[in-house]
Formats: C-alpha cells, structure tokens, sequence
C-alpha cells in the first residue's frame, strides 16, 4: 500500500549563449523534482475561521507552521516557533479588553507575541476540504476497517510490539432469556349475606426462557497497519456515528467519524517523536536533535515554554550523556483524528490535569455531519474549572476555532489563564512527508528534493 503519492518532474533546459545554433557551445541541464501532495497535516495549526472572542494568550505555545483564513487574536506574549501566516491584513489585539486592529507584529507592551521564524499578513486562502468520499472508500478496503454505529476506541500495543485497536459497536444478537419465576398478590371482597368480607390471595407461577432480538454493544480488535511490523494490519477507520478515543498507538492510522469524536483520555506513541528521554518534557522544540536552552516568554526569570524545562543530554535515557545528540528509536507512529463534525477533550470531572495528544487532529464541520456542523476542536465544560497543559504532538486543523480556557488581564503583556487548558502545540515534522494514511489533502504541493543529473 502506498501512503504518500509521489510527483516526479524532469526538466531539461538548454542555453546557447551566442545564440548561434550548431555553435557547439550550447549548455544543457537536466534536473529531476520529486513533490508529493501536501496533506493539512502541514500544518502545527490551522483555522478556516478564527472566532472573534477566542485568543492566543501568554500561556500559549505553538511550535510549528500556523495559518488562518481569517485574523489571528493576540493577547499578551503567545510564543511562536513557526512561521505565521494569516490572510487577513492586520492582527486583533485584546489590548486589555479594548481590542483593536493593527499590521504591528505587537501592541505596544501590552501584546507581544513572540514570532520565532517570521509571519505574513494577507496571505493567499487555503482551500478548506469537507468531502471525505475517498477516505470511506478507502475504509471499505482491505486496509480499511468500517464500524457501522458510535463506538468507544481503545489503541494498544501488544507484547510483540504490534498495534492494536479495540473498538465496539452495536449488533443485533439473539439474546436469551432466563426462565423467571413470579408471583401475584391481590386482595378481594366476597360477600355474604349483605356483608363483603375481603380475602388474600396469591399466586405464583414461572415465565419460561426464550430468545429475542435485541441491539448488543459488542467488543472488536483488529491489527493496526505498520509498515515494518504488520504491512496487512488496517490503517483507516471510519465510524458512521461518534467515537470516543483513547490508548498508545503503534502503527501508522487515521479515524474519521460521520459524527463527533471525543478524546477522553491520553493519546500517545509507542514512541514519543518529541519527548526523546521519555522524561514526560518536551526535549527538542526547534528539531535539531539537541535540547535547548529555556526561554523566559514573559520577563519574570522563569523557565516559561509549557511542558519543558532545561534537562540533561542523555535523550536516550541509558545514564550516559549523548555527546552526539541522541540514539533513541526513530518514531514510525502516525495518527489522525479525523471528525467530520468537532473533535472534542472530555471533561474527566476531576481536579485539574495535564492532557496529551499525540496526533494530526481536523474538525471537519462538513455537510452530512451527524455531529457539530461548526467544526471545531475545543474542550468540554472549559469555563467550569481550572486544568494543566493540553500538549498535541502532531497538529490541529479546524473550520472554527473552538475554546479550550478562559483568562484575564492583559496589562504588560501579562494574561491568567482562569480556566480550562493551557496550549502547547507541538509540531511533528515527520508527517509533512509521511502524513496519517489517507489525510485529508490540502491543493498544493511540499517539496521532497530535486537533483541535477547528466542531460
């Protein structure tokens, strides 16, 4: 099965500089393009529409390409690694609660957001997808795997390191029926002469067993497609309902839900792409195979980049420094959740907590939906209470933008998170050439390499 289609264009071009034909000094080149078609999982985050009263707040961090076919909402000092584009001309700013409009890559010392690798107002709109005809043909396939109603999702690894996925689904079983036994009281009145006179009775007597047809929530596992461990295993999945999703992923796979699709749980990789010492912190925010030094987002001599702080150089967690970055396994683990209508983070309804997603997510929001047809990624009950850190490896992509926390105050660059999560937005580099299985297309095209060969 081929994950990723390639492009393949060669180029010839020859120049005659006396422009003499026949001349004998004409120079040839010859030069050999591969690209493949882009997928949104480009993307560390994308919206089709930003809502106006949601914000990139001090708390924030996205390390990865973002893009917006609308206008980016700042408050404070958000921290972007990757580039930022917008097509919109100008950023909104809260400026303490009295938001206004500007092409400045700040407000002031109100706003300051952080713009590592750059960013473009009024940049060409990106087509948004809503049709997913080709990822539920590709389900219906042998390396797809159809789950007819709403299902709870669980990955797994096994002991021989192979993915699994247990889901459920209803079905209609002949289920059987235990013979019962019963009994009957009820009280009369007889009469007697002209006087009634009540009676007790009782009675008992027993049901027989028999069958009946009836729907069932019955348990399923399958293989998980991997292309070095089980090259027969499935790799798309597409549930005609909602799914509630949860567990470590081995193998390389994408859900798309008809519905909604829940996170309510953890979601992790065999092996971290990110977390390269396992130590639970984010080793490599830049992705050059080294950890790097803190940075101190908002001025107040604290190490301030969500889910890391400075540790040792031992990435592979064997007690000896990595004197040439580090030897852990290379991830071949790749998610995608996909929802045609919102992809949402349960509420556990517990004290606060850190969540983690190690996956491509898209909010759909597409016609036909039998969930949200607004197409957003947000966290269930946000205002309600105080969470952690949500931290995606991989990417967020979504129609509109949804609410995951609350904050407050904005004055010197600061804001509270008061509410709901912090976000740490974790760019996963592999899949801008290895995207999840049958990811949803963008309509341009990513560069692989070119090379220049004998003509």
């Amino acid at each position: 099965m081929t994950l990723v289609e390639l492009l393949v264009v060669t180029a010839v071009g020859t120049a005659d500089p006396d422009s003499s034909p026949g001349s004998g000094d004409e120079v040839s080149r010859k030069i050999i393009v591969k690209a493949t078609l882009g997928s949104f999982a480009r993307y560390a985050y994308f919206s089709n529409n930003e809502s106006s009263n949601i914000w990139f707040i001090t708390t924030d961090a996205l390390l990865g390409y973002v893009h917006t076919n609308t206008s980016l909402n700042i408050a404070g000092k958000p921290d972007f690694w990757g580039k930022v584009t917008q097509v919109g001309p100008k950023f909104t700013y809260y400026n303490n609660g009295s938001s206004i409009s500007s092409t400045s890559d700040r407000n002031g010392t109100k706003d300051v957001p952080h713009f590592r690798d750059g960013y473009q107002l009024s940049a060409p709109t990106v087509y948004y997808p809503t049709d997913t005809t080709e990822f539920q043909t590709a389900a219906a396939g042998p390396y797809g795997l159809t789950i007819n109603t709403s299902s709870d999702i669980t990955l797994s690894v096994a002991a021989n390191n192979q993915g699994i996925i247990t889901y459920t689904q209803d079905e209609q079983q002949q289920v059987w029926h235990e013979p019962e036994t019963k009994t009957l009281s009820w009280t009369g009145w007889n009469p007697e002469h002209t006087i009634y006179h009540s009676y007790y009775k009782r009675e008992t007597y027993t049901v027989p067993g028999y069958y009946s047809t009836e729907t069932v929530k019955v348990t399923h596992s399958a293989d998980v497609f991997d292309s070095e461990v089980c090259p027969t295993g499935k790799a798309v999945v597409y549930v005609n309902g909602n799914a509630a999703v949860s567990g470590t992923l081995a193998g390389q796979l994408t859900i798309l839900t008809q519905g909604d699709l829940i996170v309510d749980g953890d979601i992790t990789y065999r092996v971290d792409p990110v977390d390269y010492d396992q130590d639970g912190l984010l080793s490599d925010p830049n992705g050059n195979g080294i950890n790097d030094p803190g940075y101190d987002r908002d001025g107040d001599g604290l190490y301030t980049l969500p889910g890391e702080r400075p540790d040792d150089t031992d990435d592979d967690g064997d007690g000896v420094p990595d004197r040439a970055g580090y030897d852990q396994p290379e991830s071949t683990d790749t998610l995608g959740l996909v929802a045609k209508g919102d992809v949402v983070v349960a509420d556990d309804n517990g004290p606060p907590i850190d969540r983690k997603i190690c996956a491509t997510i898209m909010a759909l929001g597409a016609p036909g939906s039998t969930g949200s047809t607004t197409g957003s990624f947000r966290v269930e009950n946000y205002t309600n209470h105080l969470e952690g850190t949500l931290t995606i490896v991989g990417g967020l992509i979504q129609k509109t933008r949804g609410a995951v926390g609350t904050f407050s105050g904005s004055i010197g660059g600061q804001t509270t998170k008061t509410a709901g999560f912090s976000k740490n937005y974790i760019f996963d580099r592999r899949v801008l050439y290895f995207p999840p299985p049958y990811f949803p297309p963008t309509n341009m095209f990513d560069l692989i390499y070119w090379q220049e060969v004998a003509p």
